[in-house]
Order: C-alpha cells, then structure tokens, then sequence
C-alpha cells in the first residue's frame, strides 16, 4: 500500500490544532443578534520590521514596525458548526491569559494542503 502524504499531513495538524488551539468565539457581522458560535483556532503574531531605507533596515532599525496576525482554524470544525466565515467577522481568544483580544477576519489566504483554514486578522 503507498503512503498517503495527503492523510499524514493531515493527522498532524489535526494533533497540532487539537495540543495548540485556544477556546475562542465566532460572531458574524452579518448577523449581529446570533449567538456567538464557540471554535478553537490558534493566533500566530509576530512583529515585522519595514521600511525604505535599507541601510537602517539591515542594522535592526525599520521605519514601520508592523504586526502580522493570523488566525488558523481547522476546516471540519468550520463545517461542523454550520459557519461560513467572512471578511469583518470576529474571532475572540476567550482566554483570559490573552486578555481576550477580538481579531477582525480580514483576508482569507490561500489553502496550503488539508484541515487548516488560515485568515490574515487585525486587531
């Protein structure tokens, strides 16, 4: 029998998401009145130097210091719920250890093999 890459890959971000992701709830600006719909996603954030002047840049100095934010949620539990996800919805980490940030969705980027649905967020 071949190796099915497609099927490891895909038991491996399921045992990611399931060690990593945090509680947190979706609501739909679409509709505002429903009830929150409780996921789990993980929050990748890091910090990015810009800038135009790439003498300062390649010492550690940067005109901009701008955020990348990203949420991943994982596609069954997408389906699961009954949601469809949506530029301007929110997702927020209900943990207070984080204290409980509300990350806008903002791009939806583009699939990079199964299970993980990744949106570009703001906060």
């Amino acid at each position: 029998m071949a190796y099915d890459a497609a099927a490891g890959k895909s038991l491996v971000r399921a045992i990611v998401h399931n060690t990593f992701s945090l509680d947190a709830l979706y609501r739909s600006v679409s509709d505002p009145e429903a009830e929150p719909t409780a996921l789990r996603v993980r929050w990748h954030n890091k910090v990015t130097p810009r800038g135009d002047h790439g003498d300062l840049l390649d010492i550690g100095y940067a005109d901009v210091i701008e955020g990348v934010d990203h949420v991943i949620l994982n596609a069954d539990e997408i389906v699961a719920a009954g949601i469809t996800l949506r530029g301007g919805d929110t997702v927020t980490i209900v943990s207070p250890r984080f204290n409980e940030p509300v990350l806008i969705l903002q791009t939806r980027l583009p699939s990079n093999g199964p299970q993980e649905v990744i949106w570009r967020v703001s906060q």
